[in-house]
This record gives structure tokens, sequence and C-alpha cells, in this order.
């Protein structure tokens, strides 16, 4: 993981801002806060969502659109949050260099693809054998770098 010598969104702290609302749908707090960039997939939010609900944190490599345009990868890590502050997580992440996402960026588009022609669960099934066959789980992904 590289740390960014760029100074950080206030996208990325809105997110935290805004998650200390308890939430069922916290997918929809992130895809709102880092832009809702297409090419993350449905699965990789479901996951992330599946994880802080469970009380697990996670790491998961999203794209984030900032308000010129302009769109980074970040690898971010997910911490759920302490119900006595009624916060429901917490996140940390760090802007990566874009080329070293090459297998990542295939396999995101893949899942992208598989959610428009098949279904998220299908998916999901595929990013488990995915992972299964690099003998990885998700928050390894960061590995194939």
């Amino acid at each position: 993981m590289m740390t960014a010598t760029a100074p950080k969104t206030p996208k990325l702290y809105a997110c935290v801002k805004r998650a200390t609302k308890k939430t069922t749908q916290i997918k929809d707090i992130i895809k709102s806060s880092f832009g809702n960039e297409t090419s993350v997939p449905q699965t990789i939010y479901d996951r992330i969502q599946k994880n802080i609900n469970s009380g697990k944190e996670i790491n998961a490599f999203l794209k984030v659109k900032l308000k010129d345009g302009s769109s980074h990868w970040v690898d971010t890590l997910f911490t759920p949050g302490q119900p006595k502050n009624n916060k429901t997580f917490s996140v940390k992440s760090n802007i990566i260099n874009e080329q070293k996402l090459t297998k990542l960026k295939k396999l995101y588009r893949t899942l992208v693809n598989i959610e428009k022609k098949v279904s998220v669960n299908q998916a999901n099934k595929y990013l488990d054998g995915f992972l299964e066959a690099y003998q990885i789980n998700f928050n390894q992904l960061s590995k194939l770098i």
C-alpha cells in the first residue's frame, strides 16, 4: 500500500461524518460519498456492508470521484464503529498508484460485467472462486498488486 502525498479530499471525510447516523444501507453512504464509481462492482459494496454489519473490519479498493471530475483508486480500510459513540463505521484510505492495479481492475471489470449480464449473486460466486484460486481472502486482495 502506498501512502499518498496528495492531500485527502473532503469527500473521504464526508463519508465518515455522514456514517455517524445509524443505517442498514452503509453501502449507499459509501457509494454517494465516494462518487458512486461504476467501475466498482456492487459485489464489493455488498461485502463492505456485510462485514461492517457483522462487526468485522474490511479492506477494499475503491475508485473515488473528486469534485473536479478526476478520480483516484484508494486502498480503504473500513472499521466498524463503537455503539456507545453511535458511529456506524470509520474510514481510512490512501491513494494508490493506478499502474499497479492491473489485475484488480481486470477483476472489477469482470465482476461489473457479470452483474450487468447475469446477477450480483453470480458475481459474488465468481469473486469467491477467484479468491479461492489465489488462496487469499477478500482482505488480502492487496497481494495482487
